[in-house]
C-alpha cells in the first residue's frame, strides 16, 4: 500500500494489471467466490476507483475554498494584515488592507484549490481505509442472461439504505450496498458486512434497477456498449457540476471588527 503521494501512482498502475486478471477470472472463467489473494486485489481496485474519479477531486476542492474564504470572513481585516505582514515580512499600510481585503471578500470572483498533492495524500491515505471497509462486505455477483449493463464517470455506487433520514450523508461505510459493474452483464454487489460471498438470483427488474442507480451516480457521462440498448426506461440526471450544497455563504461570517479581548 502506498504510504506517501508519490507512491500512490506506482501503486496503482501495477494494480490496474493486476484486477485484469482478476476481472477476466471472474467474467470469462466464472471464478466465483474469489480466492483470498484475487479477494483482496478486487477490494484495492474497487476502493482505488471510489477515490481515483474527478468528482472525488472536486468534492475536496469545494471543501477547501469553501473553508478558506470562511476562515478569511472569519478572521477579518485584522487577520488579513498579519497574512499580509507575514508574507513581506514587514508592516503594511491601510489602503493595502484595505484593498486586499475587498480583492479577497469578493468571493464568487475566485476560487482557491488545493496543491495537486493533497489529492494525492487523500489517496494515499484513503485506498487502505477503503479497501478495509469493503473486504468486510459481504459480496454478491450477478449474471445477466439478456439483460445489458451501464457505466459512468463514476463508476461505484453507493446505494442508501432506506430506513436513514434522506439528509444523512453516505459514505463506503454506512451504505446499504456499494455496487459496480464489471462487465456488460455482471455486477459487483458488496453487501451487508460479514455475509458470506455469494451468487445472486438475476432478474430484468433488478437489471433495471441497477442501470438507473448507475445513472444517478454519473456526474457527466454514461457509457453502454455500441451493441446495447439499456438505457431505455432509465431517467437521466443533468449534469452534476458541484458535490456539494452549501447553507451558508462565506460573506454570512463576515463581521464588522475583529473580536477584542474583554
Amino acid at each position: 500500500m502506498p504510504n506517501n503521494p508519490r507512491n500512490t501512482v506506482s501503486f496503482t498502475d501495477p494494480l490496474e494489471g493486476e484486477a485484469a486478471h482478476v476481472l477476466r477470472m471472474v467474467v470469462d472463467e466464472d471464478c466465483w467466490p474469489l480466492p483470498a489473494a484475487e479477494r483482496k486485489t478486487m477490494t484495492d481496485w474497487v476502493a482505488a476507483q471510489f477515490l481515483r474519479v474527478p468528482a472525488r477531486r472536486r468534492a475536496a476542492n469545494e471543501v477547501f475554498d469553501h473553508l478558506t474564504k470562511i476562515t478569511l470572513a472569519i478572521e477579518g481585516k485584522q487577520g488579513l494584515r498579519e497574512r499580509l505582514e507575514s508574507e513581506s515580512g514587514g508592516p503594511v499600510c491601510d489602503e493595502e488592507v484595505e484593498r486586499k481585503w475587498a480583492e479577497k471578500t469578493d468571493f464568487s470572483s475566485y476560487t482557491v484549490k488545493p496543491p495537486v498533492v493533497h489529492h494525492l495524500a487523500n489517496m494515499a491515505s484513503g485506498i487502505p481505509a477503503a479497501a478495509d471497509v469493503l473486504m468486510q462486505r459481504g459480496w454478491v455477483l450477478y449474471r445477466f442472461k439478456r439483460k445489458r449493463l451501464i457505466t459512468s464517470d463514476h463508476p461505484v455506487t453507493l446505494i442508501r439504505d432506506p430506513r436513514r433520514p434522506p439528509w444523512i450523508g453516505v459514505g463506503l461505510a454506512t451504505a446499504a450496498g456499494v455496487a459496480i459493474p464489471l462487465a456488460r452483464q455482471v455486477v459487483l454487489l458488496m453487501s451487508a458486512p460479514g455475509a458470506p460471498d455469494r451468487t445472486g438470483a438475476p432478474t430484468a427488474a433488478l437489471a433495471q434497477d441497477f442501470n438507473q442507480r448507475f445513472a444517478f451516480s454519473a456526474r457527466s457521462a454514461v457509457f453502454h456498449h455500441p451493441d446495447d440498448t439499456p438505457l431505455v426506461g432509465v431517467e437521466l440526471p443533468s449534469r452534476r457540476t458541484s458535490e456539494m450544497r452549501i447553507s451558508q455563504d462565506p460573506e454570512d461570517f463576515i463581521r464588522p471588527e475583529p473580536l477584542r479581548d474583554a
